[in-house]
């Protein structure tokens, strides 16, 4: 008898919805893969970084996903989905070539002595009056309870100190870590077709809401954990597999004002300790990143 005999009608039919989800998954991060690649495109020098990372991220995330389904097609005896191979090149903005105008060594000299009048009058401004602090200036967050929001400025780094349930906005963007566990060694899942994934460290699961609260949809792809020691982790794309379908969040669109719970899981060494989710406004040149401490 083989496997697909052996399988009982209800672990048929669990298997098949598996297979939709991880398919709806797998077009979600095609479409985000489309998305970065035009960005990259119109991209230059450090802003290039970012997006490459987002990326590749997301192709490991889509491989992922796609060994996945094709474990559970086997399974069924359906056909197995070939993935595509191809180049990752990611293109380079072009540049026009300057055009030659009449007057330039005249223009240019203007130019210069211009740029000079300008930062003289801003360095005198500057050092007119004393400056007020972020701490003295309330720009950087406030507190009014257990409900409190803390607002962090794009112009001002943030100082004050968050932690699990208290709202953080960042930008346009809220935030509120649910929930942060360490999982020990083993990820294990509720799917009987999916094995325990180990690892020689520790997995951390964190679980957060993220509510867009601009007008526009923003795109979420990732956030990361750093740890006493300055060490900056990345949400694993091997272990996306134990994240319920409903709180995958990886490279989705997120509409305005619409609250949506997200879970997101870390490999660790064993001995981090300290960690702190690291979120921003979900712009990649926007406000300053703000670290949310998770209790362990």
């Amino acid at each position: 008898m083989n496997e697909e005999q052996s399988l009982s009608a209800a672990q048929k039919a669990q298997s098949a919805t598996r297979i939709g989800e991880l398919d709806q998954q797998i077009a979600q991060r095609d479409t985000s893969i489309q998305t970065l690649q035009q960005q990259l495109a119109g991209a230059k020098g450090r802003k290039r970084e970012p997006i490459e990372t987002q990326l590749s991220a997301l192709r490991e995330e889509r491989t992922a996903l796609l060994q996945e389904a094709n474990t559970l097609r086997a399974q069924l005896g359906m056909p197995l989905v070939i993935p595509a191979h191809t180049a990752q090149t990611y293109p380079v903005a072009a540049t026009a070539a300057p055009v030659k105008k009449r007057g330039g060594f005249l223009r240019g000299c203007l130019i210069v002595v211009g740029g000079l009048v300008v930062l003289i009058v801003l360095f005198s401004y500057l050092n007119s009056g004393p400056k007020k602090s972020a701490a003295s200036s309330g720009t950087t967050g406030s507190s009014t309870g257990s409900g409190a929001v803390g607002t962090v400025s794009s112009a001002v780094p943030a100082t004050a100190s968050y932690g699990l349930g208290q709202d953080v906005k960042v930008g346009d963007v809220r935030w509120k870590v649910l929930d942060a566990k360490d999982e020990g060694q083993t990820l294990k899942s509720t799917n009987q077709f999916i094995d325990p994934k180990k690892t020689a460290g520790k997995w951390v699961r964190v679980r957060m809401e993220i509510e867009n609260q601009s007008k526009d949809p923003l795109s979420f792809t990732s956030v990361d954990l750093t740890d006493g020691q300055g060490r900056t982790f990345h949400s694993s794309s091997d272990a996306s597999m134990f994240v319920p379908t409903d709180e995958s969040c990886t490279l989705s669109q997120l509409s305005a004002n619409v609250p949506k719970s997200c879970q997101a899981i870390f490999e660790l060494p064993a001995d981090a300790k300290n960690l702190k989710l690291v979120v921003g406004d979900l712009k990649p040149l926007g406000a300053d990143d703000v670290p949310i401490d998770l209790g362990f």
